[in-house]
């Protein structure tokens, strides 16, 4: 008989550096990211979609062979999930509001803030919020 050995790893806060790239105004993608998950885990490829229902978040896939899609990389819980869409979803809607901030400005002739790009980057917060309210802010990292 074998003494088999469990270890469980400490529960440590979950921190999400979000990356928002190829914004698209319609269609059913409206943008990609890249997560990196505590600085120690980097997703890429991260879909955000349009349907009828509303925006959601698509995982990197693969398609079988019999013509199935299969997440690549992916949460294991029903609360990890929640969690991962809301960061990712809470930093899109920053991005949105920041680029139209930004042109709103430029249009009225301040382009003070302009750089020529924004890169997209967030720092959620351990669980993606802030005071209850789902929110990103900006860390002006670049990957």
């Amino acid at each position: 008989m074998q003494n088999e050995t469990t270890y469980q790893a400490p529960q440590l806060p979950v921190e999400y550096d979000i990356r928002i790239y190829s914004l698209n105004a319609s269609g059913t993608r409206r943008a990609t990211a890249s997560v990196n998950i505590n600085g120690q885990f980097a997703i890429r490829g991260i879909k955000i979609m349009s349907s009828q229902n509303g925006l959601f978040v698509s995982m990197p896939s693969y398609k079988t062979s019999d013509n199935k899609y299969k997440d690549i990389a992916f949460p294991c819980t029903k609360e990890s999930k929640a969690e991962f869409d809301r960061a990712v979803l809470s930093a899109y809607q920053q991005e949105l509001a920041n680029l139209q901030t930004q042109g709103q400005d430029m249009a009225n002739g301040d382009y003070s803030g302009y750089s020529g790009a924004n890169d997209g980057y967030y720092n959620a917060p351990p669980n993606g919020y802030y005071n209850g309210a789902p929110q990103s802010g900006y860390n002006g990292m670049s990957m």
